[in-house]
């Protein structure tokens, strides 16, 4: 997750633009959250420009999961994140500011421990997602981490 300031938004269709910290020159990188995506989750609609705020950078230079700080944030990570078939790897997740976490292997979803480990062992590639709720607020935040699993030649 990275640190930075809000200096545009347009609540009404999720998008803005972020100054991240410390940077010279300053590195501005924007978020576009999708129309069906709801409220409190990945986009707090209370944000406004000169909010300080953490938020995940994307490949493509995007940013989301845009929460105030202060908000929920977590880290998941694997073991070993390359695993041959019928192998296993531990997740380890630890979170802050949440009172719920849920963790989500891409098609089932189960009720986690704000901080805990789980031993995995994926019939293929699987991608992983924590995410972390503070209930008293709605704000959310999400991490993943991918497991490998090779193929054999």
């Amino acid at each position: 997750m990275a640190k930075g300031k809000i200096i545009f938004i347009n609540n009404p269709n999720k998008h803005g633009k972020i100054q991240e910290d410390n940077t010279e020159p300053p590195v501005i990188h924007q978020w576009n959250i999708p129309k069906n995506q709801k409220n409190g989750n990945e986009f707090d609609p209370k944000l406004k420009v000169d909010d300080s705020v953490t938020y995940t950078i994307l490949p493509n230079g995007q940013a989301v999961d845009v929460v105030v700080d202060g908000g929920p944030s977590c880290t998941l990570s694997a073991l070993t994140m390359i695993i041959d078939p019928g192998e296993s790897s531990q997740l380890s997740w630890t979170s802050s500011n949440a009172t719920h976490a849920s963790l989500s292997d891409g098609t089932t979803s189960e009720e986690a421990p704000l901080n805990g480990t789980k031993n995995v062992s994926p019939a293929s590639t699987t991608t992983y997602t924590l995410t972390v709720k503070d209930n008293a607020t709605g704000n959310v935040a999400k991490c993943s981490v991918t497991v490998t699993v090779s193929t054999l030649l």
